[in-house]
């Protein structure tokens, strides 16, 4: 997801693209290039560089012919990266640090698809997602019965292989 997220924008103002996937998790990048290979984007249109961020990244941030990077992670590394962007070429940079996304419920909402998008926030990909719900704001006069609902419909859910609903 975060992939096209990064990426679309670029590629539709007619740049090139190089992308360091998180060094535990490379799969997806490759295929998605070799796919846009076979989907008819030119060689070097869409380039994946894995490796670790320390090495890898840093020599992203640091390199003067990029223009501009965008990071999805910890406040740390960001604060690292960002000082790179400084000192190399003043390279434009959008960070995404810490914490996770808010979900807020108001009183005036459909209260099944409120329930719905919460659980399916909460829980898709087992919460191991950059835009999992961290946070469930509530207003204060639905708060009882959204709660009570919410540990309804969890009670409901089941462990295991994800495609055997």
């Amino acid at each position: 997801m975060m992939l096209s997220w990064k990426m679309a924008a670029c590629l539709a103002a007619g740049n090139t693209v190089v992308i360091k996937p998180a060094q535990v998790s490379p799969l997806t990048a490759l295929k998605f290039a070799e796919l846009s290979m076979l989907a008819g984007f030119p060689p070097g249109v869409i380039n994946v560089l894995p490796g670790n961020g320390s090495v890898t990244g840093q020599a992203i941030a640091d390199h003067p012919l990029v223009r501009k990077l965008g990071f999805t992670g910890s406040t740390e590394i960001g604060h690292t990266i960002m000082k790179s962007c400084a000192l190399s070429n003043i390279k434009k940079c959008s960070l995404e640090l810490g914490g996770k996304s808010p979900l807020i419920i108001f009183a005036d909402c459909d209260m099944e698809k409120a329930i719905k998008n919460a659980l399916g926030s909460v829980f898709f990909n087992k919460g191991e997602n950059c835009i999992a719900a961290g946070r469930i704001f509530v207003e204060e006069t639905i708060y009882d019965h959204f709660l009570e609902r919410v540990v309804e419909e969890t009670k409901k859910m089941k462990i295991g292989d994800p495609l055997d609903r």
